[in-house]
């Protein structure tokens, strides 16, 4: 370096460019190792985009890891045999048909065997029995069907005690909502 010029000048023509511009200097610096903070870890990479994970596009043109991908339409398609033309093709003469006809079920399974052990077994044994005794019943009364619950109506009169329990909630429950609050805590009044 000559002294000629100011320490600017001298400094910009010693700068040395540490960025890599060939192919090798670039493959290096893909290689090296770095820290990634959320693995809290040395990772290999630029940790730029997603390193070694495959990317595919998506219909909007969005770069996205492959594995987002399900392919769940491309499933279904092959499960119901159904080839969808692609652009340009012809489409199939009935497939207006197809998309107006209505789905229906007609596949009916016997239900499952009732749990003794569960919560509500009594209830569900008690229900089946109606029904089964209602089935019955159907066809001899001249064609007519007894609809809604047909066990014993429940009684809405309540007895003394019922009277009595009901009293003593509410009264605990009035006492509760009109207490004054502890002053345990918090600010004081002002």
């Amino acid at each position: 370096m000559t002294n000629t010029g100011n320490f600017a000048e001298q400094a910009s023509k010693a700068q040395l460019d540490l960025t890599g511009d060939d192919k090798d200097a670039m493959k290096s610096g893909k290689n090296m190792l770095r820290w990634d903070a959320k693995k809290k870890k040395f990772v290999r990479g630029t940790g730029v985009g997603s390193d070694n994970k495959k990317m595919i596009r998506t219909e909007s043109g969005a770069l996205i890891s492959a594995s987002y991908k399900s392919g769940r339409f491309d499933d279904w398609a092959k499960k119901k045999h159904i080839a969808i033309p692609r652009a340009g093709e012809r489409e199939l003469e009935n497939a207006t048909k197809l998309s107006q006809k209505r789905f229906r079920h007609t596949r009916t399974e016997e239900s499952k065997p009732l749990d003794p052990l569960s919560y509500d077994y009594d209830k569900k044994m008690k229900k089946r029995k109606l029904k089964e005794a209602d089935s019955v019943t159907e066809g001899t009364s001249m064609g007519q069907k007894r609809v809604g619950q047909h066990g014993k109506a429940k009684s809405e009169l309540k007895n003394a005690g019922q009277i009595r329990k009901d009293r003593i909630a509410y009264e605990k429950r009035r006492e509760k909502s009109t207490r004054r609050p502890s002053r345990k805590g918090g600010k004081g009044r002002k």
